[in-house]
């Protein structure tokens, strides 16, 4: 099952506010035990005169029942710790941490997210996963906004019932829950609008003009929602199952306003009057653009799995009898003095045998790709000896014309932690790729420089440009050079980027080529330091 935020907000939304506070907890929890894949979910409530929490409602797929009523102390496990700093506590491996109080034996990851009102603490939202590692980012930040909610709901409720029902109250009250939903549309990561019953756009949070390219979002108002999608004739369909059943939640593709085509998450819900009219159509929107690619890369790893465990096949049954063929040919070659055509077709025999010889062994690499042995490396030392060896080879001496070598070296690189002996195979597949576009007769220049780091470890990245003014990539194939056994070239395996890309993977690293058809290629090696390093 998986965990659907929006349409619990959608569902949420729809739940009455003129119900006594035990009775919408119920509500919520019922309602999110339908749209969240969580073992246990609880909402526990803030007693100020006891300084203590007290669980209100919940539900577990465990055995055990949460036991409305218990109580926990302030700064007490994970609810209780969160509830003392206000702010949300994670743990990814509860039995790793000694705040975990193991109610539910089989919990393996919890996270709690205290309820704040104006600064004062009205509960901790609490969830729990019978598996490590179960949250992530979305889960948080989803989770986060969901507390905020409820608090807001629990103020309400309670506001309510002091001013008991009274009509100026009600009617205060009504409008400042109006308020806080108004706070929370606006300030909801998720794209939230309106449309009429014409479809005509009459209300969106910056969320949503955000996704499809507007920086404001009036500029979206009495744009038709349908005039936005790829596929016209599919809104209609959808439209017609949303008049239906009032509530639809599915997948289209949009376009954005640079023309590039998003994918999106859709949740519509009617909002119509008492006698049953259309008045709105209400919207939620996810760009899952990121997610459908992080699919698509799934799917291509697996295919990739597929081909190698393949090739690891092949390659075993070819590498025995192509070795014996190898050694036979050089043993005539050894005991027979060849003149002529024989003595060429000697050697055809021993170039080929080789060259296959060399495929097999590439086929090998990446279908049993071996463990980085890491090491610290001196990356510009390696870079030196990767250009010695690709300068000796017979593609760059038997190559028409002078070869210009560019080197842009930053002297004090720190030392990362690698396999040198795998980063010398990709500096070298890469820089052989160099030499071909450019014939030998162009220009490669080779830069290292250390850049900031671009995510939560704090470490730099070391960074290897390698760029040519060679062929350049067809756009049409720059989706594929990644691919196990894709070639341009007339006598290439289709090995050399995917074993690259696979040994930067294995090292944390990353592989990230720019082309221009006619102008030239450039192809970035990012390393991540072993030590944060100082800029």
């Amino acid at each position: 099952m998986k965990r659907n935020y929006l349409s619990l907000l959608a569902k949420l939304s729809d739940i009455s506010v003129d119900v006594d506070e035990s009775e919408f907890l119920s509500s919520v929890v019922a309602v999110a035990g339908q749209y969240l894949d969580f073992d246990v979910l609880t909402i526990n409530l803030f007693n100020a005169q006891a300084s203590a929490l007290f669980l209100a409602a919940g539900y577990s797929r465990y055995p055990a029942d949460p036991c409305i009523g218990d109580t926990l102390q302030i700064g007490m496990g994970v609810v209780g710790t969160a509830a003392k700093r206000r702010r949300p506590l994670l743990l990814q491996d509860v039995e790793k941490s000694s705040l975990y109080i193991a109610k539910y034996p089989a919990t393996r990851s919890e996270l709690a997210c205290p309820m704040i009102y104006k600064g004062q603490l009205i509960g901790v939202l609490n969830v729990e996963s019978g598996h490590k590692n179960a949250f992530t980012r979305q889960d948080i930040d989803s989770l986060k906004r969901l507390a905020i909610f409820l608090a807001n709901s629990i103020q309400v409720l309670r506001s309510r019932q002091q001013v008991q029902r009274s009509d100026i109250a009600y009617q205060v009250l009504t409008a400042k829950f109006a308020q806080d939903y108004q706070t929370f549309f606006e300030n909801a990561s998720q794209g939230m609008g309106r449309m009429d019953a014409n479809g005509v756009l009459v209300l969106v949070n910056s969320s949503f003009a955000r996704i499809f390219g507007y920086s404001e979002p009036e500029g979206m108002l009495k744009v038709r929602f349908r005039d936005l999608l790829l596929d016209g004739a599919r809104y209609d369909q959808l439209l017609a199952r949303l008049v239906e059943k009032d509530f639809l939640y599915d997948d289209l593709q949009a376009r954005h306003k640079s023309g590039q085509t998003l994918d999106l998450r859709i949740n519509c819900w009617l909002s119509r009057e008492s006698d049953g009219r259309l008045t709105y159509i209400n919207l939620a929107l996810e760009d899952i653009s990121e997610a459908k690619r992080l699919q698509q890369e799934l799917q291509k790893s697996e295919r990739m799995a597929t081909m190698g465990e393949l090739a690891a096949v092949i390659a075993h049954e070819i590498r025995n009898p192509l070795a014996a063929v190898l050694n036979s040919a050089e043993e005539l070659q050894a005991r027979v003095n060849f003149t002529g055509t024989n003595r060429r077709l000697i050697e055809i025999i021993l170039e080929e045998a080789g060259r296959l010889e060399r495929v097999v062994r590439d086929f090998l690499i990446f279908a049993r790709p071996t463990p980085p042995r890491v090491v610290a490396v001196d990356i510009n030392k390696l870079i030196e000896r990767s250009l010695e060896l690709v300068l000796q080879m017979d593609i760059a001496r038997n190559m028409d014309g002078a070869l210009e070598v560019e080197k842009h070296l930053k002297s004090d690189l720190p030392f990362v932690q690698a396999d040198p002996d795998q980063l010398i195979q990709v500096l070298l597949n890469i820089l052989i790729n160099a030499v071909q576009a450019t014939k030998g007769k162009g220009r490669i220049s080779v830069s290292t420089m250390l850049e900031s780091a671009a995510d939560w470890s704090g470490c730099p990245y070391l960074v290897i440009d390698v760029t040519d003014n060679g062929s350049g990539i067809n756009p049409q194939d720059m989706g594929r050079i990644f691919e196990p056994f894709f070639t341009t070239k007339p006598s290439g395996t289709g090995l050399g980027l995917s074993i690259a890309k696979q040994i930067m993977d294995t090292h944390n690293g990353a592989l990230q080529i720019e082309s221009r058809l006619g102008q030239g290629t450039s192809v970035r090696i990012v390393l991540p330091t072993s030590q944060p390093t100082t800029l």
